[in-house]
């Protein structure tokens, strides 16, 4: 493909005026960076003549030209001051007919007088860039993705459309768009390659003068040339095309060079060097690119939907910028902010050898080529060469280095490492490995930076291998975060022995509260709390001290500590690795005392501050379902359950027992038998601690209802050791006892049943939640030997939906309904029932169930709605199960369900105004 002419209005009207009349006199200046047409231009005015029968002289000399001859100069800017002062007096000649050609830099005083003679007559002809409607031949589409690419810079097009198949974006650049800048790149001038690479990095104005050697004036002379050679736009950033080829064909080496001494200059400066790394390192997670090129055999890959790594859409200079101001500087801040360090032209070539450019193998005789493009050199794979030993294990690393060549930049790798490790630890995480590859001792960082990214397996095996292996320092902040995964997994005792090991600052308090929750309050009371007074210090004490006060009687004092422990976090949590979240805790105190809506605000509170960030993400989102399905709000429940992606072994746990307990509660058997046994594999691994007793009872509760009581035995049995050790403490045992009592009455277990009511009326004057517990525990035991007073239950039902236990509160009264044999009393608690699940009473409803039920699946329905085993409800209707499973089945039919879930959510909408209605669920 040819070089596009681009016909601006001042070059159409000077083709205008030589068509007109190719023998009148004229002068014209041409003025365009390089890439932009001038030779183009020319070979168009001297055809135009040609055809008229006027001779054309190119390339000038002096006298060469015939009589009357039209004179082409191209390339002025290259002439020296003896042949500049030739053509300025043939300029000066009235009837001149001459034509000068040049870039807007260098600018010497000769040329500038030249071009002052020529534009009295006419201005200086400024050719613009290309405009995607100005690409013929390819699909609008298409056409907008090549000026992005290009910045509609006419060489480029011509270089990149030719390659480009089909209608769409390609996700790569051939490498045939490519190869014709190798060439002149190997013309560029040492400082200009070193220039160019300091661009992309995003060095800053006075950082790549010092990088340079140079002062400001000589700085911007540099930038004028750059921009004078078409790579570099008006605002000083690098035409996209032009810096994926430069990352394809620039020696690695030198890439690497200005890189070290950017940073270098910057981190003795004090500023920061992320900025300058940051592109060296793309998200592994991000699509292939994200956002510059990756090096494949024969192809550079390229940003989707034509978007070309955050760099700006203005074109090359033509009109101002050859007014003789020197364009705009524009290194650093936004310029490199969306661009990837992917070429290679460093500050050694200052050493008088030019570093050569190409797209083989053959480029570099015996040595290994430094870019993979074509033939051999990729052999097939990509160019990401990692950094040696785990550098690369974390995903792509996108330059080739090893050995000496990088051991230079390991301390930049490190500093910028810190500087990520808060916003963005995945990224830290690459670039402490980077480091550690670089032979810094960051493996403990790169192991912490990882556990805040929620890996905590590839964290657990970077903190061991330190913790074996590392220096004293080191192995103490391997052990801190090898404690993380040990919290996390629910392994609290070997947490705390680490947490020992790893000595003293917060982990001493998170120490403190871990021993706490297995029971060893002694231990507990005497770890020591000696570190700098640091916010992540004073939360680990205030951690300490909530749990401490969950032991005592009072657990108002513990819900108030641990949520001023969240609130301090808050401001920096997201970049702090924790065993266990403050919020968790608060929210835990606040579940096992009812106090629901401040669980709720602080764990609210905790999800928008990112608290822990995403390792402890899905603990804060579990606990928030957790108060949902208390609250009976099932729904809302499930979907923070999906959202919570549990990882850890804890959360897996609070996970399971959340499946469980919504299964349960919405009284799906057939789902909570499917559940059942992932759940018990879970538990099975857990050890029994204080902070996961809620979700132990609700297996507890399964258990009996699933007929394997036997598969939670051992646990409950720890936990009774547990809590005596702690003496029987309210705020722990009060609901562990309460669900015990509905798995005992699940079993049919009356013993076991008694036992825990009368724990539950021992623990009656410990506060608001326990005494409601333990009245509505004696109504339970009411209802199953039918010495029903429906006007306790009914207070007891209102007493638990109170403290936000409408489920409970209304299955209380639901079951109770169901075994009086008073009518009246009956009514009043089904309608006590449906006011505390918010449902209309029987006079709101229009559906009634006598349209598409009989009698008998009528009461069927309402049975099994109370929760009611397919047994119980034959028991109770004098029928055989088998016989109830043919009456469900039949409903199942007529209401046209397709699986048990949607039955059931149908009956209770058809039962809601039937006096044969029990709202409840499975136990």
């Amino acid at each position: 493909m040819s070089l596009p002419l681009t016909i601006g209005a001042d070059a159409g009207d000077l083709l205008r005026d030589v068509r007109a009349d190719p023998t009148a006199p004229i002068g014209a200046a041409v003025c365009a960076p390089g890439g932009f047409g001038k030779t183009a231009l020319l070979g168009e005015l001297a055809k135009v003549w040609a055809e008229a029968g006027v001779p054309v002289s190119t390339p000038w000399r002096p006298g060469a030209g015939p009589a009357g001859s039209v004179l082409l100069v191209d390339d002025a800017h290259r002439l020296d001051d003896h042949r500049l002062a030739e053509l300025l007096a043939v300029a000066e000649r009235p009837d001149t007919r001459l034509i000068v050609a040049y870039r807007p830099w260098p600018r010497p005083a000769a040329l500038a007088r030249l071009t002052e003679v020529l534009g009295r007559a006419r201005p200086a002809v400024t050719l613009p860039a290309l405009l995607p409607g100005q690409i013929g031949g390819v699909a609008p589409a298409l056409a907008e993705f090549v000026v992005t690419l290009t910045r509609g810079v006419p060489r480029y097009v011509s270089r990149l459309v030719p390659t480009l198949t089909g209608a769409e974006p390609p996700a790569r650049i051939p490498a045939a768009a490519l190869a014709p800048f190798a060439p002149e790149l190997d013309d560029l001038g040492a400082e200009l390659r070193t220039l160019l690479l300091a661009v992309e990095a995003g060095g800053s104005f006075d950082l790549t003068a010092a990088l340079l050697g140079r002062g400001p004036h000589e700085v911007g002379d540099l930038v004028a040339a750059g921009q004078a050679t078409g790579l570099l736009t008006a605002d000083g950033t690098l035409v996209p095309l032009a810096r994926y080829a430069i990352a394809a064909l620039g020696p690695i080496a030198q890439r690497v060079s200005v890189r070290q001494r950017l940073t270098e200059l910057q981190m003795a400066r004090g500023g920061p060097v992320l900025p300058l790394v940051r592109h060296l390192f793309p998200d592994p997670a991000a699509p292939v690119p994200n956002p510059g090129p990756v090096v494949e055999t024969g192809t550079v890959s390229v940003p989707d939907g034509g978007s070309v790594a955050g760099g700006r859409s203005a074109s090359v200079p033509g009109g101002d910028t050859t007014a003789g101001a020197r364009p705009t500087y524009g290194l650093g801040g936004d310029t490199a902010a969306g661009a990837r360090s992917e070429f290679g032209l460093g500050s050694d070539t200052t050493a008088g050898t030019r570093p050569g450019f190409g797209l083989g193998g053959d480029t570099t005789a015996g040595a290994r080529p430094t870019y993979g493009l074509d033939g051999d050199t990729a052999a097939g794979a990509r160019s990401e060469f990692s950094l040696g030993g785990d550098t690369a294990a974390g995903g792509r690393f996108e330059f080739g280095l090893g050995g000496d060549t990088v051991a230079g930049l390991g301390p930049a790798f490190e500093a910028a490492a810190e500087e990520a490790l808060r916003d963005d630890p995945a990224l830290a995480a690459r670039l402490f490995a980077a480091a550690a590859g670089a032979g810094r001792p960051a493996v403990a960082r790169r192991a912490l930076a990882t556990a805040l990214t929620g890996d905590l397996d590839q964290a657990a095996r970077l903190a061991d291998r330190t913790v074996a292996t590392g220096s004293p320092d080191q192995r103490a902040e391997a052990a801190y975060v090898a404690a993380v995964a040990m919290a996390h997994r629910g392994q609290l005792d070997r947490a705390a022995d680490l947490l020992r090991w790893a000595g003293s600052g917060p982990g001493a308090g998170f120490r403190a509260a871990a021993l706490a929750g297995t029971g060893q309050v002694g231990a507990a009371e005497t770890a020591p709390d000696d570190g700098p007074p640091t916010l992540l210090q004073a939360t680990a004490t205030l951690m300490a001290r909530g749990v401490r006060e969950s032991l005592t009687d009072a657990p108002a004092a513990a819900l108030s500590t641990l949520v001023q422990a969240s609130s301090l976090l808050e401001p920096v949590g997201t970049g702090v690795l924790l065993p266990d979240s403050p919020a968790a805790l608060a929210a835990l105190v606040g579940l096992h005392s009812a106090d629901l809506d401040i669980a709720e605000a602080t764990l609210e509170r905790a999800v928008r501050a990112g608290l822990g960030g995403p390792l402890l993400a899905p603990r804060h989102r579990l606990l928030q379902a957790w108060s949902r399905m208390l609250r009976g709000q099932l729904a809302s429940a499930g979907r923070l359950v999906t959202e919570a992606a549990a990882q850890g072994g804890r959360d897996r746990l609070f996970a399971a027992a959340l499946r469980v307990g919504l299964a349960r509660r919405d009284s799906d058997l057939v789902d909570l038998r499917a559940i059942w046994p992932d759940a018990c594999q879970v538990l099975i691994g857990q050890p029994v601690d204080l902070f996961m007793l809620l979700p132990l009872g609700e297996m507890a509760v399964a258990a009996a209802r699933l007929g394997e009581r036997h598969r939670v035995a051992a646990h409950l049995a720890d936990a009774d050791r547990l809590l005596d050790r702690l003496g029987d403490v309210p705020l722990w045992s009060a609901p562990l006892h309460w669900s015990r009592l509905h798995a005992a009455i699940l079993a049919e277990d009356r013993a076991e049943a008694d036992r825990h009511a009368a724990a539950l009326d021992r623990l009656r004057g410990a506060g608001p939640y326990p005494a409601a517990l333990a009245a509505a525990a004696q109504s339970w035991l009411a209802v199953l030997t039918d010495r029903i007073d429906a006007d306790q239950v009914e207070v007891a039902a209102r007493g638990l939906a109170a403290l936000g236990l409408a489920w409970d509160g209304a299955r209380l009264a639901g079951q109770a309904a169901i075994r009086t044999t008073d009518r009246k009393a009956m009514s009043a608690l089904l309608d006590c029932a449906r006011t505390l699940q918010g449902r209309p009473g029987p006079a709101e409803s229009k559906e009634p169930a006598e349209q598409l039920l009989s009698d008998r699946e009528r009461e069927v329905a309402a049975l099994v709605l109370a929760g009611m085993t397919y047994k119980q409800v034959a028991d109770r209707l004098y029928l055989s199960a088998k016989t109830v499973e043919h009456h469900i089945a039949r409903i199942r039919q007529r209401l046209g369900c397709t699986d048990r879930r949607e039955m059931l959510a149908r009956l209770r909408e058809l039962l809601a105004d039937s006096p044969t209605a029990v709202d409840g669920a499975v136990a």
